[in-house]
This record gives structure tokens, sequence and C-alpha cells, in this order.
């Protein structure tokens, strides 16, 4: 039953395919994880994987590929984390004027607080969402990503054939009061953009999150630690990186690593039971699902994009809130809405009436009206 630092765990499977020596890593075959490793809290894939792979012959084999897995996509998301407090950057949203009743809301004794949702990936405007890092692990190493295996169809990766993700994004800008953003998001200019403080976003987080794992968060006495994860939520912001068709791209070296890694955990599956192979494949991909979606045609290089990756099995749904729509599946951003800054539109007419109720909330610091030309 280990209980020291999971990080110790990571670096030995690294050790063991850095130096070619898979077989070492057999030493770890009866090994259990114990959530009461310091570094669970951040590190709780590990035991995801111990967990799910704890009855297979070939345990050890499949464990130092997915340790090393979870390394490489981590590396690379942590080199897409922005510290807003080291940044020059504003960081804003764009809305309609009629939500600020939603997002902006004063504090009241037995109110609901106001939150901001993340949304599914299926509802990105982006209809490319996800397939551009398909492309770009396709075009480093030739890996083809399965997605057409009759054998996946039962598994997690049917659902991004048609559009499902346990991934939940929340989409944010550094392109304040900018024309073309107040065209597509800010209401063709009749909306608002809203610009949070620099401490809105926090630094770190854990990777991933134990429910879409398949990995329960305890709730007993002496596994009190592991529970506090869960309590205390952390949204960090990863700047989206803008792939052009033919050109060149940063992070190819790790990204080959990635993929070839991929395939291999992919070709170990082959020979096992049904569902040993879709709760192996399935954490495969909900790894791969942290840093999918940084990636997005060059095309969109202009709105600047910084984005919340999260991961959920249990969303909330908002049971269709406009009339004949479809229902949307979403999980709130909890954290209390201080404003900045909120920038009402170059349409808005009556600036005057929307200023008032905004000072009243007390979460705004300054409202201003958009400077672009927009009749």
């Amino acid at each position: 039953d280990y209980k020291g630092r999971l990080e110790v765990i990571i670096n030995f499977a690294n050790a063991c395919i850095n130096n070619s020596r898979l077989d070492a890593f057999g030493f770890t075959a009866d090994i259990t994880i114990s959530d009461l490793c310091p570094d669970y809290g951040s590190n709780f894939i590990v035991k995801a994987i111990f967990d799910t792979t704890h009855r297979l012959k070939d345990r050890s084999q499949i464990r130092v590929r997915l340790l090393d897995l979870y390394d490489k996509v981590l590396t690379l998301k942590n080199e897409q984390k922005v510290d807003l407090t080291k940044e020059s950057v504003e960081i804003c949203h764009y809305t309609r004027v009629e939500n600020l009743k939603h997002l902006v809301k004063p504090a009241k004794r037995g109110s609901t607080p106001a939150y901001l949702r993340l949304f599914n990936a299926a509802y990105m405007n982006d209809p490319s969402e996800g397939k551009v890092f398909d492309r770009l692990m396709l075009r480093c190493s030739g890996c083809e990503m399965r997605q057409s295996d009759s054998d996946h169809h039962r598994g997690n990766r049917l659902y991004h054939s048609y559009g499902y993700s346990s991934t939940y994004l929340g989409s944010f800008s550094a392109s304040v009061d900018s024309l073309p953003m107040w065209v597509q998001y800010g209401n063709g200019g009749l909306g608002c953009c809203l610009i949070f403080d620099q401490d809105f976003f926090d630094k770190d987080e854990p990777f991933g999150d134990p429910e879409s794992l398949g990995l329960a968060v305890p709730d007993s006495e002496e596994q009190a630690a592991s529970a506090e994860v869960k309590e205390k939520e952390r949204y960090v912001l990863y700047k989206v990186e803008y792939i052009s068709e033919d050109g060149d791209y940063r992070h190819k070296d790790i990204l080959c690593h990635i993929a070839e890694l991929y395939h291999e955990i992919d070709g170990l599956t082959d020979r096992l039971a049904q569902s040993s192979k879709e709760k192996i494949r399935r954490i495969a991909d909900n790894i791969l699902d942290q840093i999918r979606f940084l990636f997005k045609e060059e095309d969109y290089a202009h709105e600047r994009e910084y984005r919340v990756v999260k991961s959920s099995f249990a969303p909330l749904c908002d049971e269709g809130a406009r009339s004949g729509e479809v229902p949307h599946l979403y999980i709130e951003f909890k954290r209390p809405l201080r404003y900045k800054e909120v920038i009402l539109g170059p349409k808005v007419k009556d600036p005057s009436e929307v200023a008032p109720y905004l000072h009243y909330t007390g979460k705004v610091k300054r409202i201003t009206k958009s400077l672009v030309k927009y009749q």
C-alpha cells in the first residue's frame, strides 16, 4: 500500500521509458496506490491507472506507458498555462447585455450566487474543435487514432466521433474591445465585454478530475485529504495555439512522443477483455482531452483565445433555456464573479440605463462604452 509521493512513481516510469528498460517497471506490479499520498491532489491519475490495471497480467507494460503519456501531456499543458499576475494582458468574455442579470448579481442572503458556465466541447463555434489536435498527431508520427475501430464504438472514442466529450470549456479572450469579437460574440455590438481581475484565475490545478476517470473521491474520515480535492476547485487559464494547415508548429517533438505512446497503449489493449480495454482507453482518451482543445485553426487567431479546461461525467443541463433550443450540458465555474471593468458594446443605445444596476451590485469597478466605430 504505497503512501509515498506519486511523483516518484511517475519519474520511475520516465526512467524506464528513457533507458529502454520497460521490464524494470515490473517492480511495481503488486503495488496499490493509497489516496493518502502527499501529492494525490495533483496526481490522482496515477491511482486511477493502478486501480484500473491491477488485475491485468501485463499491467506493468500498460502502466508505464500510461504514466509516461500522462507526464508528457501534463508537461505540454503546463507550457500553455498562463499566470495573469505575471502577464501584461487583460482577459475578457463577451456576452449579451441581457445576460448581465445572471453574471453580475448583488450579494443577497439566500440568493443564488452568479457563476459562469463551462459548456460541453461539442458546442464550440469551430467545427474542427479537437480535430486539429488529431491532425497534429497524424502529421507528426502517422499514428492513427483508430476512431473507426468497431471495438471503440462501445467506448469513449465513439462519442468524440459524434461530437460528445466529457470535456467542458470556458472561453475567454485577450482581444478587448475588438470589432470582430463584437460582431461574433457581442451580439453584433449590442452586447458587453466583461474584463476580469488579474487574480480571478488560479495559477495551478490538479490534473483532470477523479470522477471523469472512474475514480471515486472517498469521504471517510481518515481519507479527508482526498475529499478536499473536490472542495477546492481551481480554474487555470491555458493559451490556445493556432495551427496553420501546412506551417510549422511548437511542441512537435513532445506531440510525436505522445502519439507514439498512444499507439502503443492501443496495441497493448487489443488482446484484453472488452471491459478492461474500454477502461484503459477511456483513461488514455481523458488524458489527451486535457490538451485536445488547446489547438485551433489559424483562421481563429484573431480571437486570441484562452481556455479553462475541466472534465466531468456529472454535468448540469439547462433544460433548453431559450424556447425551442435543444438542452445544453454545462458545469459551473464556481467562483464569485467580480469584474475589473464592463465595456458596453458600440451599438448599445442607452448605456446610462445599464450602468445604475451594475453599480448597485457592487461587483464592477468600472463601466465604460466601447470605442469601436460600428454602426
